[in-house]
């Protein structure tokens, strides 16, 4: 809150500054500093603004994680990070990138005080932003100081509410097709890893997702090894591949030890980087998972995908894509709203993920398989 009443008093000098700012589309700046999936729902943004501004410069703000995702992005023209904006220190560092940048316009989709004042500061002449239907009193008087923000109206995609700030810079396109480009050396990588594992040239690789940073949208490693056994006993030719990070390796192999036959389960975890990770994804058959980055990377690389929502509220994120199924919520579904992630269960029993996968999933993954020859294409 002093953050912002210190914005109050020095407001007149800094909209001054800002109002004698050339006001032009030569540099662009587009902040998202939320988690992987956030990322991947952002991406078709970076396509849209290049057609609209070809010769303008466009930078991404975003956290050291989510960079390497975006650095091969060829409408990206440079990758900014932001570890913190906490304390001082962390306000003023933010405010010297900004500033350095020199930038025209910004398009803030992160409702966070911090991120918005600092744009003010810097004195970015265009500056927007976006309410959230839950958002404090700090983040509401922030907002006073952007030109323009786009309110978020409850029941749609938060995607529309980004169309509506890029229509308020003259830009009408709003097609939500997301993109992600592996870094050079992906390809490779992917091909002697899946080498390694005796693939045939008739397998069916079905990705599972492990675990989610939420623990509350993940699946129990029980309701995880009945989903692998599922899959494994309806074709002899599928191939189980566990998507996760180091940390859930110790989950794969108890997994791997409960499978009846562990030689069919093929354990990722931590062989790939996050810029790497599409590559592999987009070999898969299909995808299987709660809401998390990997459900969305490998709907936006072509693979068909089976998202399990939980707690998720799918009507204001999802995977877009035409190959892309969203079962239905549990009856307690959703508790969770787009700009506020609940971390535990209101209803103290966390079963939303289990009771959201039919006990048919594997004919539903069935019919969602692509052609196997596909995966050697």
């Amino acid at each position: 809150m002093i953050y912002v009443l210190l914005t109050f008093l020095f407001s007149p000098l800094l909209f001054l500054l800002a109002f004698l700012k050339r006001k032009e589309s030569r540099n662009i700046l587009v902040i998202q500093t939320a988690k992987i999936g956030d990322m991947v729902c952002t991406s078709h943004i970076f396509r849209i603004l290049k057609q609209a501004y070809p010769h303008s410069k466009v930078t991404l703000l975003c956290t050291p994680l989510t960079a390497e995702l975006m650095l091969c992005n060829p409408h990206i023209d440079e990758v900014e990070t932001l570890a913190s904006t906490k304390g001082i220190s962390g306000k003023i560092r933010l405010i010297r990138t900004l500033r350095r940048g020199r930038y025209d316009i910004c398009l803030n989709f992160v409702p966070n005080a911090s991120l918005t004042l600092g744009a003010f500061w810097a004195a970015i002449p265009v500056r927007l932003g976006i309410i959230p239907d839950v958002a404090g009193l700090t983040y509401r008087l922030s907002t006073f100081f952007n030109s323009r923000s786009e309110r978020y109206k409850a029941g749609e995609m938060v995607s529309m509410t980004y169309a509506r700030a890029l229509r308020s810079i003259g830009i009408e396109n709003t097609t939500l097709r997301r993109e992600l480009y592996p870094p050079p050396g992906a390809k490779g990588k992917a091909d002697k890893f899946l080498r390694s594992t005796t693939l045939l040239p008739d397998d069916i690789l079905i990705g599972i997702a492990c675990s989610s940073p939420n623990a509350l949208k993940s699946l129990k490693i029980y309701e995880l090894s009945w989903l692998i056994e599922l899959i494994l006993q309806r074709d002899r030719r599928h191939k189980a591949v566990l998507i996760g990070t180091k940390s859930d390796q110790v989950l794969t192999e108890q997994l791997m030890q409960m499978s009846g036959d562990g030689r069919r389960i093929i354990d990722s975890c931590g062989a790939f980087t996050l810029a790497e990770l599409p590559e592999l994804l987009g070999r898969l058959h299909c995808f299987v998972g709660t809401d998390s980055g990997p459900l969305y990377i490998a709907a936006a690389m072509g693979t068909p995908v089976i998202s399990i929502p939980g707690p998720h509220n799918s009507a204001y994120q999802r995977p877009v894509e035409e190959s892309a199924m969203v079962l239905e919520s549990a009856e307690c579904s959703p508790c969770q709203s787009p700009f506020r992630v609940p971390y535990s269960c209101p209803k103290e029993h966390p079963r939303c993920a289990r009771l959201s996968v039919p006990r048919d999933i594997d004919t539903l993954i069935l019919n969602m398989i692509r052609k196997p020859q596909r995966l050697h294409a």
